[in-house]
């Protein structure tokens, strides 16, 4: 069954009085453990995990508050009111994808100003050229987040072992200025790339508007 499907059954059944406000809890609690053993890492159990684990906390709360509670997230699910959840996040060891740990390397090498080896470059090259729009999950997410900000920020020299920093895409923001960012640039990707790899916590907001979801991380 699907999982909108799922939960949104689990609210009417609520609601209409076939299961106990104890019943929605217990269900609630299982849902996030199963959660935790990896399904969280897809976007769409992402989206409800700001409800899933305010529902495991329902047990001291009034009825009254309570059906009022199931009522908004059902709201918030067809589409008839906007909301907003944010959480703090870090991926736990076993579920860090270990693909991008030399790119780590090879951009804390390049933020010391050291000269980067034409296999390291090639390296980064890769990465790049293996980018791709869709994601399902939070690691291709990041990823995604990552090689979209080396896209914008470098240009690759076919014929020259370097690479140089050229904001390609800027609102509002001088040439001058856009030079200027470099470093922050850089100690950017790499900040997401120690959230891929595990190393540093990040934020995770989801939208709810007029139906439609958006999940944004901020580091």
């Amino acid at each position: 069954m699907e999982l909108n499907v799922m939960i949104e059954n689990k609210f009417l059944q609520y609601l209409c009085n076939e299961i106990s406000k104890e019943n929605l809890r217990k269900w609630a609690i299982d849902v996030l453990h199963s959660m935790l053993k990896g399904d969280i890492f897809k976007i769409t159990y992402l989206e409800i995990w700001g409800m899933i684990s305010e529902l495991t906390a329902i047990d001291d709360m009034d009825d009254f508050y309570c059906d009022e509670l199931v009522r908004r997230f059902n709201r918030i699910l067809s589409g008839k009111e906007n909301a907003s959840f944010t959480f703090a996040f870090q991926i736990p060891k076993k579920f860090v994808i270990n693909d991008l740990l030399q790119i780590e390397d090879i951009f804390n090498k390049y933020l010391k100003g050291k000269q980067l080896s034409e296999t390291e470059i090639s390296e980064l090259k890769r990465i790049v050229q293996k980018s791709q729009n869709e994601f399902n999950t939070l690691n291709e997410l990041l990823k995604l987040q990552i090689i979209d900000l080396i896209n914008l920020g470098y240009e690759f020299s076919d014929d020259e072992n370097r690479i140089e920093f050229n904001l390609k895409s800027t609102v509002f923001i001088s040439e001058e200025k856009s030079i200027s960012l470099k470093n922050d640039f850089i100690a950017k990707i790499i900040m997401l790339l120690e959230c891929y790899n595990g190393r540093r916590c990040f934020y995770i907001h989801i939208t709810f508007n007029n139906g439609i979801r958006n999940i944004s991380i901020q580091v």
